[in-house]
């Protein structure tokens, strides 16, 4: 089984791949091309447990997130996390990585995609509202 903690998981990243990929994984889906069943959550305490299964023909991944909004004041991150990669056929543990790093890219990916796709030609300058 391939470990990636986040540290590697940066050092291996191609940033100009993540947007392509994204990209990619978006027309998969429209497709039909694999499985994505709606997210499971749970909550407690203010601790909220995500689960996030996808389906494809070779592998079935599982992100788990942990959202802990009280992490902020104890200096730590409120998002935390594992991506579980299996092969779809023996259901076999391919790789296990830092969910962190992948939840990001992904975040900062779809919206460079939803501006690109949306926004006018000819617009020069965007604001982001947060």
């Amino acid at each position: 089984m391939l470990i990636l903690d986040e540290k590697t998981m940066e050092e291996l990243a191609a940033p100009e791949r993540i947007i392509p990929a994204v990209e990619r994984a978006f027309r998969i889906l429209g497709s039909g091309g694999y499985s994505m069943p709606a997210r499971f959550s749970c909550e407690s305490e203010g601790l909220t447990a995500l689960y996030m299964p996808c389906f494809t023909p070779e592998h079935f991944g599982t992100k788990a997130l942990t959202l802990a909004p009280g992490n902020r004041a104890l200096g730590l991150p409120s998002l935390d996390g594992v991506m579980l990669l299996n092969d779809r056929k023996t259901g076999r543990v391919c790789a296990l990585m830092d969910a962190k790093p992948l939840t990001a890219w992904r975040t900062g990916a779809t919206g460079a995609l939803g501006a690109r796709l949306l926004l006018e030609v000819k617009a020069s300058t965007i604001n982001v509202i947060r």
